[in-house]
């Protein structure tokens, strides 16, 4: 996916392209959270503290660890060499 002001998803099936899709990313082009899922995402949130569930769409731990390896990323770009994700286990 790249990032431009909109997105773009490119849906590959047994590694060849297979769909491009193109969502509006704000609520004046028509679309209400559903397409690029940030509603969805947070009304599953907001259920599950609600129900005391775990979210079912994306799970926290996963999340936290997709920043570690984001900040390590950055890091490596600012320092010019590799740097480790760290994170503990939660």
């Amino acid at each position: 996916m790249t990032v431009h002001n909109s997105s773009q998803w490119r849906i590959v099936r047994d590694g060849r392209p297979e769909e491009w899709r193109e969502p509006p990313t704000f609520t004046s082009a028509g679309d209400d959270g559903h397409d690029t899922g940030h509603l969805a995402e947070l009304a599953d949130f907001v259920d599950a503290i609600r129900t005391g569930r775990r979210t079912s769409r994306s799970a926290i731990a996963e999340s936290y660890r997709s920043m570690a390896l984001y900040e390590a990323i950055q890091s490596a770009a600012d320092r010019g060499r590799p740097v480790n994700p760290v994170h503990e286990e939660i």
